[in-house]
């Protein structure tokens, strides 16, 4: 395949990102209208974007690596790839969760009750907070949800998710 085709492959599932992204957004917005005492928080999500990310960084190291090692040109091809394969999963991954006292929440444009939630499962590290959110049925092909939290409003999101 040649390179021009992945390129415009990648320019599509960008344009499907950005329309999605907006949809959410839209989704977001009408959840804040319903339940304006909700507090916004943003999240990192681990989808499937971020697993290829990683797994591109990774043979993007190893391709190059070796290719120094052999001392042969860079592959420069791969290294543009793996960067719009990055910023597919910035783009992908940043969203909002929203959590308000009524025990509803809204995340990435699903909204969820206490009804719909199975288990929550949180971790604290050193710089962020990973969350697991589990559902009592699968909700658009997701059975759950998992993301990072960081910055400062860490202890509130915890306390938040308690009252519940």
């Amino acid at each position: 395949m040649d390179i021009v085709w992945s390129y415009c492959l990648i320019a599509i599932i960008t344009l499907v990102l950005v329309i999605i992204r907006l949809i959410n957004n839209k989704l977001l917005k009408q959840f804040m209208e319903k339940h304006p005492e909700g507090t916004k928080y943003v999240v990192f999500k681990k989808d499937f974007f971020y697993t290829v990310a990683k797994l591109a960084v990774l043979i993007t190291l190893i391709i190059n690596g070796m290719t120094l090692y052999g001392h042969s040109r860079l592959n420069v091809p791969s290294i543009v790839m793996t960067l719009f394969v990055v910023m597919m999963c910035l783009l992908s991954g940043i969203s909002f969760v929203i959590v308000d006292g009524k025990k509803h929440f809204d995340i990435s444009g699903y909204e969820l009750s206490e009804e719909n939630v199975k288990d929550i499962k949180i971790k604290e590290h050193k710089m962020r907070l990973s969350c697991t959110i589990l559902f009592n049925e699968e909700i658009n092909g997701y059975q759950g949800m998992e993301f990072y939290l960081f910055g400062k409003d860490k202890q509130k999101f915890i306390d938040q998710i308690e009252q519940m």
